[in-house]
């Protein structure tokens, strides 16, 4: 898929950092979905502009094309206000490409509106995709074998352990622990719900590191630290966290353990977003049971407006029990959180101080040395770990992204549940 190169091109990453960390929307609140999950705006804008992106790729399947609507969509950029901008701009801009591409003299008859709901239609939906989010790590045994439902856990008896360890203090970062329930494959026609996936995958990882609802104190938590997969953030966030709970020394170190070998298991530090490409007809989901409805309506309201109800989100978060086989999909790696930020993700300087709460942990859980001691030790290394943080300044508020899916109506599915802007900045500069 030509998608594979996009995605990682310089200009396209060089656009998601200007949204990303835009000064305009950096201080607006947060967008909560109706799931309770928080978005920080500009984290909000850049999955709509990425979906944009994916959506246009898959409609129009031709690579020479795609810089020149990134172009359009960035020159107009200034003009956007909201992300239900983004969707009705990048709309109107994907229909200008359509009809090109069918050689229309216009897009305002019905007639001429119809062609080109049909062509989006049939490439978007009949012959489109859906999407699976999983870590790096993983390519090549699902590139191999296919998506499976099960997911062996290589620290499974360590992670029961800490939640139960988590348990006694209500809390669970490890659902699928506590109810017994068929294990399933988690797809979405949602691009950029597949891309916030990506980064925050494997999911029980995440919440135990930043993504929680349990961590509460934006002067104290990270929320972003496993995003950028960040080690030393997200150490110090499940460090501040068992302090926060008063844990025993043995708790404290069991969970410390259990992360350190998890990470190192996932390789986490270098894990990058992945996202498979399900052919929807490899899964039944390739029709709209509505279509008709919304052809025939075609052509009453604004064709940006009709293009919403094709390419909306449906299902953000759908269960599957069966395998889906290799050739049935494709795999695209997804630039990193760090890549859009364009900083380094801090690695080797780090591992030193890492190794050193390994060392402690290991010592109480196998030498059995005295509590008082390694609490200091482990003192020590908090200190460590607070000092070498001083002076590192990230260039954009921290929100937390709370724990749980979101609904239907969030993110894709809300852009088009809540639209209910007039479409003046289309008007007003192309007409």
């Amino acid at each position: 898929m030509n998608i594979k190169n996009i995605l990682q091109d310089d200009f396209v990453v060089s656009f998601l950092h200007d949204v990303l960390t835009d000064p305009n929307t950096a201080n607006e609140q947060s967008i909560v979905a109706p799931s309770g999950e928080l978005y920080r705006t500009n984290q909000y804008m850049m999955l709509t502009v990425i979906e944009s992106l994916i959506r246009y790729q898959i409609i129009m399947k031709e690579d020479q094309d795609t810089k020149r609507f990134l172009n359009n969509l960035k020159r107009q950029f200034h003009y956007v206000r909201s992300y239900k901008d983004v969707i009705l701009l990048a709309n109107y801009l994907i229909a200008e490409e359509v009809k090109e591409k069918l050689k229309l003299d216009e897009m305002n008859s019905k007639e001429s509106i119809r062609k080109i709901v049909n062509f989006i239609y049939h490439n978007y939906i009949e012959e489109g995709y859906c999407f699976h989010a999983f870590p790096s790590t993983f390519v090549m045994s699902i590139n191999e074998e296919g998506l499976y439902p099960e997911r062996n856990y290589g620290s499974l008896d360590l992670m029961r352990q800490v939640n139960q360890i988590f348990k006694g203090y209500h809390y669970s970062f490890f659902n699928q622990l506590d109810q017994p329930i068929a294990p399933a494959i988690y797809i979405t026609d949602s691009p950029a719900m597949a891309y916030f996936y990506g980064m925050q995958t494997p999911e029980y990882f995440s919440k135990l590191l930043a993504t929680s609802n349990a961590y509460q104190d934006p002067k104290k938590y990270d929320f972003n630290a496993y995003y950028r997969k960040d080690k030393r953030a997200c150490m110090k966030n499940i460090e501040n966290f068992c302090n926060e709970l008063a844990l025993p020394l043995k708790d404290k170190s069991t969970v410390m353990r259990y992360v350190i070998e998890e990470w190192n298991n996932l390789d986490a530090s270098m894990m990058e977003p992945c996202v498979a490409f399900i052919k929807r007809s490899a899964i039944g989901r390739n029709q709209l049971k509505e279509y008709d409805v919304i052809l025939e309506q075609a052509g009453s309201e604004d064709i940006v407006y009709t293009i919403s109800k094709i390419t909306e989100s449906r299902f953000p978060r759908d269960k599957r029990y069966t395998k889906i086989l290799p050739f049935e999909f494709d795999i695209v790696k997804m630039p990193s959180y760090n890549k859009i930020l364009q900083q380094e993700a801090i690695v080797e300087e780090m591992e030193e101080v890492v190794d050193e709460v390994e060392v402690a942990v290991e010592n109480v859980v196998m030498d059995n040395i005295e509590s008082q001691v390694n609490q200091l030790v482990l003192e020590d290394v908090s200190n460590e770990i607070e000092d070498d943080q001083k002076g590192v300044e990230i260039n954009f508020k921290k929100a937390k992204p709370q724990a749980g899916y979101a609904d239907l109506v969030a993110l894709t599915g809300l852009f088009c549940i809540t639209l209910g802007l007039t479409i003046t900045i289309i008007v007003n500069y192309f007409h």
